[in-house]
């Protein structure tokens, strides 16, 4: 799975508010640089605001009659809840999901007429001495096509390619979604000369009511995830607990297909195994299942097994033997997905295996490590070392610091950055025990600050007892 950023960047009536340089001298694509399959919309205002320099026929530009003055979305926020907040937060996600699902309803009344299906089949049934009638028929339909119609078109090959820049032309929505134009000239039956693909691309800066709807359902799918966005940040920021249900309930409101992931991780959490599998079960009624979809999902549904079989066994992820090491990494390298990536970050976090998510030799940029400062050379003697790790019940932190330290202490953070604990350091060197007994397993980073600076970084992984 590809995933990028979002195809409709602002709307009509709330334009989005970069600020581009416009430096034209070389057109290098300086002011949007598009590299996805995905075509962006990108609605502006003016001025310094209007990307001149862009990739072309993989972001369009378009003028914005509505002003942004970008108000501040809620006061106060930073991180921690304000009083009231949560109440502000839930109340704007809910206008948002109610805007987003009005103009859902309308824009899936219009596409294809409300019969994808119905007239997809109509196309694979089409005979060559129908091609005038099929070319009235989604003429007639137009600008509401689906991409899924466009390129069933194309394969069935029936139309002249002129009847079909003709239907393209009237549907410019449907061209610029993912993949398409690459595929109606490269990989089509009968694929499109470049004078046509140029022709396809210069119409997307063509307003229609297509456009300002795709437009609002993305701007008000955008002021949603924003609120969810908030509303988990200020539960991750609760210094006690992580309100675990809370939080599935922000997810369970985004009508997304990422979403019902974020809210998979949350019953994984919990350990609700059958929870976890049901939703997965359930995302083809919920949810289109292209693209790589279906594979993405029997991917998670491996996860879930693995982690059910580890609790029935009384074990974690956080312990597994070297066979399961290494079939999770075989696992982790056959797929660049979402399940691949909680893989992935298991294998980095707590087996010190690092895997590479998009190419890239293993070993390499370890994003997902924890980031150590090297104030020292390689082959020194480290300022800190962690005896044993993983730990069951205690953990020696053992320090050395040449020339004596200042100042110094020992800090402990959760994988939410919170801080769990903070330990003196008095003397160098110097052995420090922290009783992890009390501590939920999983992983930690241990930081040594002194000298007014941090000095080193390690990561700690507590089992479960």
């Amino acid at each position: 799975m590809i995933h990028a950023i979002r195809a409709q960047q602002g709307s009509n009536s709330g334009p989005a508010m970069n600020t581009f340089d416009q430096e034209v001298g070389t057109m290098n694509a300086s002011d949007f640089k598009n590299t996805t399959q995905w075509p962006i919309t990108y609605w502006h205002k003016g001025g310094t605001s209007q990307p001149m320099d862009v990739s072309v026929g993989m972001v369009s530009p378009q003028l914005a009659s509505g002003t942004n003055n970008c108000p501040s979305f809620f006061s106060g926020f930073s991180g921690m809840m304000q009083p009231g907040g949560d109440v502000e937060m839930l109340a704007s996600l809910a206008a948002a999901k109610q805007a987003w699902i009005d103009i859902a309803h309308v824009y899936s009344a219009l596409l294809d007429g409300g019969s994808t299906p119905a007239l997809v089949q109509q196309v694979q049934a089409s005979w060559p001495q129908d091609a005038w009638a099929l070319r009235a028929q989604l003429l007639g339909k137009s600008p509401y096509l689906s991409t899924e119609v466009l390129v069933e078109v194309m394969k069935k090959n029936i139309l002249p390619q002129a009847m079909v820049l003709e239907i393209c032309l009237a549907n410019p929505e449907a061209t610029k979604k993912e993949g398409f134009v690459q595929w109606a000239s490269d990989e089509a039956p009968n694929p499109l000369p470049g004078h046509m693909i140029d022709l396809i691309a210069g119409s997307w800066d063509e307003k229609t009511l297509r456009m300002e709807l795709e437009a609002q359902m993305g701007q008000h799918h955008a002021d949603m995830t924003l609120a969810a966005d908030m509303l988990r940040s200020a539960y991750r920021a609760d210094t006690t607990t992580i309100p675990v249900d809370d939080m599935l309930a922000v997810w369970q409101e985004l009508p997304s297909y990422g979403a019902r992931y974020g809210e998979l991780t949350l019953h994984l959490r919990a350990g609700r195994h059958t929870h976890a599998r049901n939703l997965l079960n359930g995302l083809d009624a919920l949810h289109p299942m292209d693209g790589g979809r279906t594979g993405e999902r029997d991917r998670a549904l491996w996860y879930v097994d693995r982690l059910e079989a580890l609790h029935q066994a009384g074990r974690t992820e956080l312990e597994l033997d070297s066979a399961e090491v290494a079939e999770w990494r075989a696992f982790a390298l056959a797929g660049n997905d979402i399940p691949g990536g909680w893989v992935r970050n298991v294998l980095c976090l707590v087996y010190n295996v690092c895997l590479p998510h998009e190419g890239g030799a293993e070993g390499g940029n370890k994003t997902l490590r924890p980031v150590k400062p090297e104030a020292a050379a390689e082959d020194a003697a480290p300022l800190l070392r962690l005896m044993p790790n993983p730990a069951v019940a205690v953990v020696a932190m053992a320090v050395d610091v040449p020339g004596g330290i200042r100042g110094g202490h020992l800090r402990i953070l959760d994988m939410a950055g919170r801080e769990v604990v903070r330990l003196p350091v008095t003397a160098t060197p110097q052995q420090v025990v922290w009783d992890t007994r009390q501590q939920p397993a999983g992983a930690y980073q241990v930081e040594l600050h002194g000298n007014g600076t941090r000095l080193a970084t390690e990561r700690l992984v507590v089992q479960p007892r």
